[in-house]
């Protein structure tokens, strides 16, 4: 019986392992695998661009050629033009000598007074110890002495070494080494990219057969999947990058017009094009490229307005387009979560440098997508993804076991508000909650405590969310709850919420007139007899016209959903009565006639629903062998019809697992309970001879 468990716990050291092994594989092989996986990602930034051409009736091999050419172009433009704005900067710092010498003596001021502090801060504490204050030990008298110039064994000279001239060739082989390293990557890059881009179909295929296995359509769908998320976040992080490009141009312009004193902020589309660019390395290219515009308002422009106003120009920015706009777009785009962006961008900066941080994001993607697709790799998918890993009845649950009923409320309110129907929030948020509470306490996974917390702290986010439902959908709490009839029942007002009031209503209506008038008889003066069949369904208080008996079929958890069950009835017209779950079985019988209950409906939560409802369902039927009943088995999956064989109450019974099912048979029962009455006293008013008028012949 132990194997699944020793096979489970295998398994799991099983990718562990292959999990080590892999990064260290990517640790070691990252010479080759960084030009591959910088390929692959300007695949997926140009592959729409040639797709574009191609569709424009270019050949595959132009348009290729074409976008790399425009590509390379293009930042070998950008680098050009930053280099020779940075050297004209260079150039002209003599002009601003002056003021950059004010600005550093400022600033050297307040590092004398730092260092004056540091230096009144280790007097007081020389003075405690009775050390001087420089740090160092009190020295002998003739401690003073000039040393002798002559060396001995205590005093030797001292000596320098030099390194010795290093010949031209050495210097050409140093300097070439440090330039053809990356202008090799760079080649080997492009070289990758082109080939990638002229057999992008081919390729693809190949990755299907090789790691498909049988499974064409799943790996289909992956590769897929992460193309998309992929390309749809090179594109968002491209447009965003463009717009903030532009927002830095124009603030640096604006700095220059109104804080330059004169002077405008030079080439700021330069500078708004180097942040764009620059951006797309998470989280440090955008101070990277910042340095360049902020060095040059404190050089540039007197005063310390025009540099503090730079700073706070890329603050901004940056917290408005980190915080607001880059959750929403890239979080849409790679479904993956910000705390996951963060801790990628540590890891493949950890592993493979700077190009590893560049690179960070459409590698976990692949990840995040490898987790959804691979079952092994499940675990990728519930730490990376950005969608909850909690059904919401679950989380709610969850809080509810945990004693945060206060958390627990913001969920069921936050569902509600999302959802916009409390039909919704019970059926799919509490109802399910209570379920999974009674089968953990069934199973032991829960004791009696928690359980009475979780009853309890149930109980009351039904009410307040009943109350918050009415408020907020045009029906104040008072509008039902401060109506009673004489014995106790609640009353539920009419809705404009729910058309089944008025359909309800409406149908009342005719059976009473076709009670009174029946069969083309005009005379109206007289209500229908208290012996008459339709006494029983419509002697209601004024204002109702259906009552509706709720009985819960064994405990609390039962009572609770039979509340729900009457908070939904009585918002859309209905009059119910919900007893306590303590209540004996004769009891509920008997209040079906006390109340003159028109429909029944038994309340029961598994695993024990159909057990406790078959009793009640029986006694019941015995009892009233003519009143309409349903039987709620809330959550209960399987075979319905078998269900209902095992309840052996009545073949007349409905059963229903949801509250939304449960409404919409009581508005049918509710329809039947009403009219089939009063066509059968038509029948009877229509048989009776009509009286003749006085002095008729």
């Amino acid at each position: 019986m132990a194997r699944p468990a020793e096979l489970a716990k295998g398994s799991k050291l099983i990718v562990l392992a292959s999990v080590c092994l892999i990064v260290a594989a990517l640790y070691f092989s990252r010479e080759v695998l960084i030009p591959l996986a910088l390929a692959i990602l300007l695949s997926f930034l140009l592959s729409p661009v040639v797709a574009w051409l191609e569709g424009l009736r270019l050949p595959r091999a132009f348009a290729t050629i074409l976008v790399v050419t425009i590509g390379v172009a293009l930042l070998l433009t950008l680098g050009y033009v930053v280099e020779k704005q940075v050297v004209s900067v260079v150039n002209d710092l003599p002009n601003y000598r002056g003021e950059l010498t004010t600005k550093i003596r400022n600033f050297r001021g307040h590092g004398r007074f730092l260092g004056r502090a540091q230096q009144e801060l280790k007097e007081i504490s020389s003075s405690t110890s009775g050390t001087p204050a420089d740090g160092h030990a009190a020295t002998p008298a003739n401690a003073n002495a000039a040393p002798s110039t002559q060396p001995t064994a205590e005093n030797p000279l001292p000596v320098r070494l030099f390194p010795a001239s290093p010949s031209p060739l050495a210097l050409l082989q140093e300097y070439a080494s440090n330039l053809m390293s990356p202008l090799a990557t760079t080649g080997l890059v492009l070289i990758f990219v082109i080939f990638m881009l002229l057999t992008r179909e081919d390729l693809r295929d190949r990755l299907i057969r090789l790691v498909g296995h049988g499974q064409i359509n799943l790996t289909t769908q992956a590769f897929d999947e992460a193309g998309t998320r992929i390309t749809r976040y090179l594109g968002a992080l491209s447009i965003v990058n463009i717009a903030y490009g532009l927002a830095t141009a124009g603030g640096l312009w604006l700095i220059g017009k109104l804080l330059g004193a004169g002077h405008s902020f030079p080439n700021v589309l330069v500078w708004g094009l180097l942040v764009g660019v620059f951006r797309f390395v998470p989280y440090v290219g955008i101070w990277i490229s910042a340095a360049v515009p902020i060095v040059l308002s404190f050089a540039l422009f007197p005063g310390n307005s025009a540099f503090l106003a730079t700073i706070g120009l890329f603050v901004v920015l940056e917290i408005v387009v980190s915080q607001f706009v880059e959750p929403y777009w890239y979080g849409a785009s790679t479904g993956m979560s910000a705390l996951a962006v963060l801790v990628a961008a540590v890891f493949w900066t950890w592993l493979w440098g700077p190009i590893g941080l560049l690179l960070s994001t459409p590698l976990t993607v692949i990840l995040v997508v490898m987790g959804k697709y691979i079952p092994q790799l499940k675990f990728l998918d519930i730490l990376l993804r950005e969608e909850p890993v909690l059904s919401p009845h679950v989380r709610f649950y969850q809080r509810l076991v945990a004693r945060d009923e206060e958390e627990a409320t913001e969920v069921a309110n936050a569902y509600l508000a999302e959802k916009h129907s409390l039909e919704a929030a019970y059926d799919e948020l509490l109802v399910p909650a209570l379920a999974l509470s009674e089968h953990d306490h069934h199973h032991g996974d829960l004791d009696d405590e928690h359980l009475a917390f979780v009853r309890k702290a149930t109980r009351d986010i039904v009410e307040e969310l009943a109350d918050e439902y009415r408020a907020q959908f045009g029906q104040t709490p008072t509008e039902t709850e401060g109506k009673r009839d004489t014995e106790g029942k609640r009353i539920g007002a009419g809705s404009a919420l729910s058309a089944a009031a008025n359909t309800v209503a409406a149908a009342a209506a005719a059976a009473a007139h076709a009670v009174k008038g029946g069969n083309g008889n005009s005379d109206t003066s007289g209500a229908a007899p208290d012996d008459t069949p339709a006494h029983r369904f419509l002697n209601v208080p004024d204002g109702c016209k259906v009552t509706v008996l709720c009985l819960p079929a064994r405990d609390e958890a039962d009572e609770i959903v039979a509340l729900m069950l009457a908070q939904l009835l009585e918002i859309r017209g209905y009059c119910t009565q919900v007893p306590t779950a303590d209540a004996l079985a004769s009891e509920m019988v008997g209040m079906v006639e006390t109340n003159h209950a028109d429909l029944v409906c038994v309340s029961a939560l598994p695993p024990a629903a159909v057990a406790h409802s078959r009793y009640l369902c029986k006694r019941l039927h015995t009892r009233f062998p003519d009143v309409k009943m349903i039987v709620g088995l809330w959550t209960m999956k399987g075979d319905m019809d078998r269900v209902k064989s095992r309840l052996s109450c009545s073949s007349d019974v409905q059963v229903v697992t949801t509250l939304h099912d449960a409404h919409k048979q009581i508005e049918q029962m509710a329809h039947l309970a009403i009219v089939a009455p009063s066509a059968e006293q038509t029948e009877v008013s229509a048989t009776e001879p009509r009286a003749e008028p006085a002095g008729a012949a």
